[in-house]
């Protein structure tokens, strides 16, 4: 579910600047995901206001639900076509890969060696190269 962010600005002591991103975790149920100052967070201001940001950014955003209400759907509309892409473009590399695949297969099968054969071979050269290899390292 998308989420909306809040940046609040405020003066305690000094002035603070704290962002905040809540979600929707059910119709009429808000979550705070973070809470971020851009003050040093050891500045006791920050620590005494921190506590206090994340009830307050979820009452107003309670209080302006259904304000918000447009630009959720909005929101959830545009990450459903973002995530439609993804699928679209895994589509295509699987079908890319199947084509590719179909190909390997049919080149194989031209050489007319049973796999088991074939495998025997890649082997004895794998050993082959690792022997040569290792011997000219020394």
């Amino acid at each position: 579910m998308p989420g909306v962010s809040v940046r609040a600005s405020l003066h305690f002591r000094i002035p603070l600047c704290f962002e905040a991103v809540v979600r929707n975790s059910a119709p009429g149920q808000w979550e705070t995901e973070w809470v971020r100052c851009r003050q040093d967070t050891s500045l006791s201001s920050v620590r005494a206001v921190e506590p206090l940001v994340a009830p307050a950014v979820i009452s107003i955003v309670e209080q302006q639900e259904d304000r918000l209400q447009p630009l959720l759907v909005f929101a959830r509309e545009r990450e459903a076509g973002h995530a439609l892409a993804v699928v679209q473009k895994c589509r295509q590399e699987v079908a890319e890969a199947s084509h590719r695949l179909r190909a390997a297969e049919a080149d194989f099968a031209r050489h007319g060696v049973p796999p088991q054969r074939a495998h025997e071979v890649l082997d004895a050269l794998t050993r082959k190269r690792d022997t040569l290899w290792g011997w000219l390292r020394h």
